[in-house]
């Protein structure tokens, strides 16, 4: 199934030339950068501003959003990918057996 981002938007022109996406980080959403769009829009730009939110929801936080999960299989991403591709002395104490270390 393909998954629709959606998002606030704001524009002050009929017709804007520019469209500027905001994205947000780990655990937030995009309803906080729209506080953004106002202070920085400048009339020269005339531009629209769109800000999505990403498609993963976070576990326990309803109001925050993943672009991908940090924590595949319960590892945090750096410690997983380390793993497998064998860059992570982590893995090597831990988890080595798991990969074939």
């Amino acid at each position: 199934m393909t998954e629709i981002l959606n998002g606030p938007s704001f524009s002050r022109h009929d017709n804007p030339k520019k469209l500027i996406f905001m994205l947000h980080g780990y655990g937030d959403n995009a309803a906080n950068f729209m506080n953004l769009a106002h202070p920085i829009d400048q009339e020269e730009w005339q531009a629209a501003y769109i800000a999505l939110n990403a498609p993963g929801v976070i576990s326990g936080n309803y109001m925050g959003y993943q672009w991908f999960d940090l924590y595949p299989n319960g590892v945090y991403i750096a410690d997983y990918y380390g793993c497998i591709y064998g860059r992570s002395s982590w893995c090597c104490r831990c988890w080595g057996h798991c990969y074939g270390g």
